[in-house]
């Protein structure tokens, strides 16, 4: 399956049941064109193929969510603990172009919600936005975020949504606090188009 997802150096490998990080790999190619991902071990690397989510960062076609196959998984011999596979892209699940989307520098008071995936239990936790886009957003939080994948309420009305919210990188920060690099998810078309129109609306008072 081609979608020319030829301009990317890494991408994430999801838990296919929590949509939790499993590792970070980094992307190559065959003179085939064919994907070859190299990441660290994990303890099911054992299996002969694996069929999971995949995001892919591509700096052509922004983030693209994959539902792949890696298969002839073997140990990297010059590196112990690294592993190394081919990923065959099976279907698309989202593509979100993200790259060019402009970041506000904006304090907002959120609460990041979310359904503990052992317990089954819901919880939350309070942060302030560093920046926004339409794409994503920058949290610093005092506490350690347990999942990869919560819901964004942006509290005094602010913003009248609560979208799907992704972590892409995790960063302890030197006053003790920690900072979530995340990207939004499966937005629907309104919901883009609000998130737009604030940081429009903001960018404009900004500039006053």
């Amino acid at each position: 399956m081609d979608l020319s997802i030829k301009n990317c150096r890494k991408c994430h490998i999801l838990d296919p049941q929590t949509g939790a990080m499993l590792s970070e790999a980094a992307v190559s190619y065959t003179r085939e064109n064919e994907i070859y991902l190299t990441f660290p071990g994990w303890e099911l690397v054992m299996e002969e193929a694996y069929l999971m989510p995949v995001v892919f960062f591509d700096s052509i076609n922004g983030l693209v969510t994959c539902n792949c196959s890696i298969c002839q998984i073997e140990p990297v011999i010059d590196k112990k603990g690294d592993y190394h596979g081919f990923c065959h892209i099976l279907s698309v699940k989202n593509t979100a172009d993200r790259h060019e989307d402009f970041r506000l520098p904006l304090t907002i008071t959120v609460n990041m919600s979310y359904i503990d995936p052992e317990t089954g239990r819901s919880g939350g936790i309070g942060g302030v936005t560093s920046n926004i886009s339409a794409g994503g957003v920058y949290i610093i939080a005092a506490q350690k975020l347990p999942v990869q994948v919560f819901y964004t309420h942006f509290q005094h009305n602010v913003l009248p949504i609560a979208p799907q919210t992704r972590v892409l990188r995790t960063e302890p920060l030197s006053n003790g606090k920690y900072g979530y690099g995340c990207c939004f998810e499966d937005l629907s078309s309104y919901t883009e188009s609000l998130l737009r129109r604030f940081i429009f609306h903001m960018e404009s008072i900004h500039k006053k």
